[in-house]
C-alpha cells in the first residue's frame, strides 16, 4: 500500500510540476532562455505521461520491474531541467519543482524496488 501511495504522490507531484513549468515557458517565449525552457518542459511532461500511462496501470498489474525503470526515469526529470540551466549559466527558477520530482520518484522507488524482492 505504501508503494501505490507514493507512486500516486510522484505521479501528481510530477503533472502539476509539468504543468506549472508549461506555464513558465509560454511566459519565456522569445526570450533568449526559451530553449532551456523547451528543455524542462519536455522533461517534465514526458516524465508525468510516462507515470501516468505506464506506471500505474503497470503497478496495478504486478509488473513492478517496469514500474520501477518508468519512476527511475521521470526522477531524471528535474536533473534535466537543472542541467540545462547551468548550460547558459543561471541558476534553475524551478529548482524546487525539480527537487520535489527528483525527490518523490526516488521514494516511489525505493519503495517499489522492496516489492521486486518478493
Amino acid at each position: 500500500d505504501l508503494a501505490s501511495i507514493a507512486l500516486q504522490i510522484a505521479t501528481n507531484t510530477t503533472r502539476k510540476n509539468a504543468a506549472a513549468i508549461c506555464d513558465l515557458d509560454y511566459k519565456h517565449q522569445g526570450t533568449p532562455e526559451a530553449p532551456v525552457w523547451h528543455v524542462c518542459v519536455k522533461a517534465h511532461v514526458l516524465a508525468a505521461a510516462d507515470l501516468i500511462a505506464g506506471a500505474g496501470p503497470s503497478f496495478h498489474v504486478g509488473d513492478y520491474a517496469d514500474v520501477l525503470k518508468i519512476v527511475s526515469e521521470a526522477k531524471g526529470a528535474g536533473d534535466t531541467c537543472e542541467n540545462a540551466f547551468k548550460v547558459i549559466h543561471k541558476a534553475s527558477p524551478v529548482a524546487d519543482m525539480d527537487h520535489q520530482t527528483t525527490e518523490r520518484c526516488g521514494l516511489a522507488g525505493d519503495l517499489i524496488r522492496l516489492l521486486l524482492t518478493k
